[in-house]
């Protein structure tokens, strides 16, 4: 069985720029989502190893993107495969 065939929910590619918070304190930075479900999002970062788990907060993008704080599934050099967790409460 193939993975594409264990997704719950269709992928629809974009490419949109995105910011990632990392904790308090980190200094937000912008990322490239490439692909988002209802479950979570695909995309590029650099430079980040010990990413676990994040926020997110979408750029005037509809449809299926949610801020929100995501939780790292997969890594494949900068690409992040991420599953939604919880409802962002704000920018801070």
């Amino acid at each position: 069985m193939s993975v594409f065939n264990l997704r719950r929910s269709p992928r629809n590619r974009v490419r949109c720029v995105a910011t990632i918070k990392l904790g308090a304190g980190a200094t937000p930075r912008h990322c490239l989502v490439t692909d988002i479900s209802a479950e979570g999002v695909r995309l590029q970062v650099k430079d980040l190893d010990d990413l676990d788990e994040f926020v997110l907060f979408f750029n005037n993008v509809g449809g299926l993107a949610r801020d929100g704080t995501y939780k790292v599934v997969w890594k494949d050099g900068n690409d992040v495969g991420a599953e939604f967790v919880d409802a962002a409460n704000g920018r801070d």
